[in-house]
């Protein structure tokens, strides 16, 4: 995390505002290093303030970073009395993260004041990932490769799949996770069809697809990524989608490279899978960005306007989902680098021996 990106302030000067209104806790946490609940900040060309109530006083003058800390009861009144101080008449907010009824409150408070909508430009800012990001992610994926070995014996038929699932979070938390990074996702046979099933009570059987998808947050970072496990000896069908799959994973990620296109990404995937004829039963992107949020930019897919940068850190996630059969997803986080793709999960290339 930054000491407030100094990219926030060509935001200023390519909107010609005096400031930018930040209420997206996640940006919030980015630029400034502030994990609390309840929060705003306000940055200007001469000074930033983060504003929070009284529960959190002592949380932010441990963790605030590059901004004055301002405790508040009444958070609008103190934002229009600090931009009357400066003398600031047109501010930017982040449009996405401020309902109708508060932009009019906000309209209101501010007394005429020009409020400019923002919409990805803050969030844009996390797109590349630095050193501490990078430390805290792959630590993250070593904590969840080595929890994913501690299950790995559960998986046998008789299993519930809940059961893989809570085994599979506390191995993570006792490795220093400091939670999953989203409900586990476990799912076998006909139900690993559905992307994004919840696990249940079912047991696994002999033959079945298993897709169990899961992640670590480490200090902040989240970690993404999906392994289809066959389950004894699968159906000749099941194989066949299983190195479908497989084979537009490792295309796409091979494909990889600074300057390309996101939606190329996508295509080279999602091509290989029509032409083997199953287009119709991918149904997702390939892939989206990872940090400190689950899901952020870049997004892989076919609508994607993104460019790969070096830098970026996402998932590239393909799958195949036949209602009568079962699913496979093979998801993996990538990092771009000058030369192409590193792999920082490391749980399908330990499966492949």
């Amino acid at each position: 995390m930054s000491l407030l990106d100094s990219r926030i302030f060509d935001i200023l000067d390519a909107k010609g505002v005096g400031a930018i209104w930040v209420t997206d806790l996640v940006n919030i946490c980015y630029l400034t290093g502030f994990t609390g609940s309840s929060a705003a900040l306000l940055v200007t060309k001469g000074r930033s303030y983060l504003l929070t109530d009284g529960r959190y006083e002592l949380q932010a003058e441990r963790e605030v970073r590059g901004a004055e800390v301002l405790i508040c009861k009444k958070r609008l009144e103190t934002l229009a009395s600090l931009l009357e101080k400066d003398g600031i008449d047109e501010i930017a907010f982040e449009s996405k993260h401020l309902s109708h009824h508060e932009w009019k409150e906000a309209s209101a408070i501010l007394k005429g004041r020009n409020m400019l909508p923002l919409q990805d430009e803050v969030r844009r800012l996390r797109l590349l990932k630095g050193a501490e990001a990078l430390a805290a992610i792959r630590r993250g994926s070593d904590i969840a490769f080595d929890a994913f070995c501690a299950v790995r014996d559960m998986i046998i038929p008789g299993t519930r799949e809940s059961d893989i699932a809570l085994s599979l979070e506390v191995e993570m938390r006792k490795r220093g996770a400091s939670k999953a990074s989203f409900d586990i996702i476990v799912a076998s046979g006909k139900q690993s069809a559905l992307p994004h099933a919840r696990p249940g009570e079912k047991k696994l059987e002999e033959g079945d697809l298993l897709i169990v998808d899961f992640g670590a947050v480490y200090n902040g970072y989240h970690t993404d990524e999906t392994c289809t496990i066959k389950v004894g000896t699968v159906s000749e069908k099941a194989a066949e989608i299983y190195d479908i799959v497989l084979e537009a994973h490792d295309r796409a990620i091979e494909y990889v490279s600074p300057g390309l296109r996101a939606s190329d990404v996508d295509r080279v995937a999602r091509d290989y899978i029509r032409q083997k004829g199953y287009g119709d039963f991918f149904g997702h992107g390939t892939g989206h960005g990872v940090g400190l949020e689950i899901h952020e930019l870049p997004v892989i897919s076919e609508k994607s306007e993104d460019i790969l940068e070096e830098g970026m850190v996402f998932t590239i996630e393909p799958g195949i989902y036949l209602p009568e059969v079962g699913g496979v997803r093979i998801e993996d986080m990538i990092h771009v680098t000058a030369e192409g793709a590193e792999i920082i999960t490391r749980c399908n290339e330990h499966m492949r021996g």
